[in-house]
């Protein structure tokens, strides 16, 4: 399936899902906290909250949100795993 849940989309954008399912409502799209949406409702909420996406997909096509920047000053060294 290919998408994000209102509820990470609006974490994202950090926005209350709230803001996002009225913005969908407003677009004729009833949709719910726990329902995924597809890249064009995702670019259509994105643009109409004044925010731009990048999708990127990993080798199943499946959507991934970006990872949140690592502060390097809050690293610690470990030791590697035994994998």
């Amino acid at each position: 399936m290919e998408g994000i849940t209102v509820r990470e989309l609006a974490a994202h954008f950090k926005v209350e899902p709230g803001d996002v399912i009225k913005k969908c409502f407003e677009m004729g799209l009833p949709v719910t906290i726990n329902q995924t949406l597809d890249k064009d409702t995702i670019e259509l909420v994105a643009e109409d909250l004044g925010r731009t996406v990048e999708f990127a997909t990993d080798e199943f096509g499946i959507v991934l949100t970006p990872e949140k920047e690592v502060d390097p000053s809050r690293l610690k060294p470990r030791a590697p795993s035994s994998r």
